[in-house]
């Protein structure tokens, strides 16, 4: 057995994030994490515990009534180690690690860094602005809910905690409606784009602000595809929706809920409304949403906008015969291209596979619950059409798989962790062959 897969830096991070899945498990699992009336499930557990580190949401119990204020606690702190991202996890493994510098520069290409700095410098500066910005946003969901007791103090930490982390865990409870909360909402909406647009563009936009810094060209082309992603799919969810999954509501909500339910789809899953009651077309936009998921560094999954924007642009390049790939008046670099379409690729072949399991498995579900729920679950979104607690066992750790793997799935692909990396000079002779 070739023990050198568990020396790789990308490896140690795949095993680490497992093995906060098994703790998360174990933690989980004494009777004190849960509320006396519910008896204990290993496979839920393992479920919570997973979609907690890979901040996805999806829950197969309901997590504000199984489980006590302190099984809340330890999901609200798996949440937080899962939702710092690659960026803090990589360069924390690289400061305390001793390895040579062409280690380091090839994890630091795999966080879309340009130049190697001093790692533990970066790791504070994403914890800072991590904890400062949820800090904010607990004080504003503190003020909403309007009280500033013990439980109004914690739900407004863990809802920063999970909104900021795109993870969607959401335990109001009944009596609590966010319709009418105006500042809850926007809040939990902000929140979610600053963590899905990734530490990168929140650093470079707090230069630009504060040190008069330039826009980088990253930051311009993940700032207009958030815009781009956000505006249009919510005209379409409020004129599509209006007399429908929205009617119950005045002009205002109707606006409000709109864009809530279109930025949470992207990359949080948060749900305030009943996706179930959504007409087909935007159950369609909600798939897409979720396979395009966050950006690059970003607490949330999908393939990217970025690879969503490179696989667009490369694809109408092609179609007009241009030579290279442009955005922003910038060439893009083949090997980009190449990764992106790798990208796309890997998630098409494990979502395609996962959902012909799943159709065999769970043979009374139809194809479209399938497919938005293997979608939510590869994304890390955790929006579900209600299907996620009826699943069968060997269907739970279907979902479970996939959660893990949307959470790591870019390391997979880039890192060649477990294939030999050297170079062969082996050259077979060219074939033709059609296509079209």
């Amino acid at each position: 057995m070739n023990l050198k897969i568990f020396d790789n830096p990308v490896s140690k991070i795949i095993f680490g994030f497992l093995n906060m899945i098994i703790i998360g498990t174990f933690l989980l699992s004494f009777p004190i994490m849960r509320n006396a009336r519910f008896s204990y499930s290993f496979i839920d557990i393992f479920f919570t515990a997973t979609s907690s580190i890979c901040v996805c949401g999806l829950n197969t119990i309901n997590i504000e009534k199984y489980f006590s204020i302190y099984g809340k606690i330890i999901i609200m702190l798996l949440i937080q180690l899962g939702g710092l991202g690659y960026m803090a996890i990589i360069s924390f493994l690289i400061t305390i690690s001793k390895k040579q510098l062409s280690v380091n520069e090839k994890i630091a290409s795999l966080m879309y860094i340009d130049e190697i700095k001093d790692i533990k410098t970066s790791v504070f500066k994403i914890l800072k602005f991590t904890f400062f910005i949820e800090f904010i946003g607990f004080l504003f969901i503190l003020i909403s809910f309007k009280t500033f007791n013990f439980s109004a103090i914690f739900l407004a930490l863990f809802h920063s905690i999970s909104a900021f982390c795109n993870a969607g865990f959401m335990i109001l409870g009944d009596n609590f409606t966010p319709h009418n909360n105006y500042i809850f909402i926007n809040t939990l909406s902000i929140l979610i784009i600053l963590g899905g647009i990734g530490f990168i563009v929140i650093e470079n936009l707090y230069n630009f602000i504060f040190k008069k810094e330039k826009i980088s060209f990253h930051t311009k082309v993940v700032l207009f595809l958030t815009c781009i992603l956000i505006i249009i799919p919510s005209i379409i969810f409020f004129f599509t929706e209006y007399n429908s999954a929205i009617k119950n509501y005045n002009f205002f909500q109707k606006l409000t809920l709109s864009f809530f339910q279109i930025i949470t789809t992207r990359t949080a899953g948060f749900s305030i409304l009943n996706i179930k009651n959504y007409l087909n077309v935007n159950i369609l936009v909600c798939i897409f949403l979720m396979f395009v998921g966050a950006s690059p560094t970003g607490t949330g999954g999908g393939i990217k906008t970025t690879t969503f924007l490179i696989l667009l642009k490369n694809f109408f390049s092609t179609l007009l015969s241009k030579k290279n790939t442009f955005i922003f008046k910038r060439t893009i670099e083949e090997n980009v291209i190449q990764k992106s379409i790798n990208l796309f690729l890997f998630y098409i072949l494990i979502s395609f596979s996962s959902t012909f399991i799943l159709l065999l498995t769970e043979k009374n579900i139809n194809i479209i619950n399938i497919v938005f729920e293997v979608i939510s679950a590869l994304s890390t979104t955790g929006l579900s059409l209600g299907i996620t607690e009826n699943l069968t066992i060997l269907g739970k750790i279907i979902i479970i798989l996939l959660m893990f793997i949307g959470r790591v799935y870019i390391l997979f692909i880039t890192s060649k962790v477990f294939i030999n990396t050297k170079e062969l000079n082996l050259k077979y002779p060219e074939g033709k062959i059609l296509i079209g």
